[in-house]
């Protein structure tokens, strides 16, 4: 029995070493792979340039200036196309009209809130010669509706951010950063 324990000894005590050994030697594996890991990751990161510039165009990319059709209910650009506002008396009567009736149909314990958005040809100096100012139809309604109705203004918004991708660039609805700034 006596050879048997020293027998069992020795086999316990190299299972030990062999133990030892065996988890050294994933310790340093584990640190090899994880240093080689992020020596590789250094190697793929994206650069600090945007893939985006503002308007939605590449980095460092200008909007054209120079239209290169303009009809009657568009002015086009090569880089977007711009819905031309036509300014009618009866539609602007008819509009204040119905947001009348709609927020005569809330009740009055409730905040009434209007938000009227202007076509992104407002923002656009040069494009504005070719359209009538949506912002001054606008600015009739809001100041023709009932006072107990809260109007938004928009247009300061935009016009602090004019430089800003707010509008798409062939629709003339805005961008959900057009919208976040409104909402903020």
């Amino acid at each position: 029995m006596g050879v048997n324990r020293v027998h069992n000894k020795k086999k316990a005590k190299q299972r030990s070493v062999l133990l030892a050994v065996s988890i050294l030697l994933i310790s340093v594996a584990s640190f090899l792979s994880i240093s080689f890991m992020e020596k590789q990751q250094k190697k793929i990161l994206p650069t600090a340039v945007p893939e985006y510039g503002i308007q939605g165009l590449g980095f460092g990319v200008e909007l054209s200036q120079i239209p290169v059709k303009i009809n009657t209910d568009y002015v086009h650009y090569s880089d977007r196309v711009l819905e031309v506002y036509h300014a009618n008396e009866e539609n602007k009567k008819n509009g204040m009209t119905f947001i009348e009736s709609f927020m005569n149909i809330i009740p009055g314990s409730i905040t009434k809130s209007l938000i009227l958005v202007p076509t992104r040809i407002a923002y656009e100096d040069e494009a504005l010669k070719y359209s009538d100012d949506p912002l001054i139809t606008i600015n009739a309604i809001q100041n023709g509706i009932d006072s107990n109705i809260t109007t938004v203004d928009v247009d300061s918004v935009f016009q602090a951010r004019k430089e800003e991708y707010l509008f798409y660039r062939t629709d003339g609805g805005w961008t959900s950063l057009g919208a976040y700034y409104v909402a903020e």
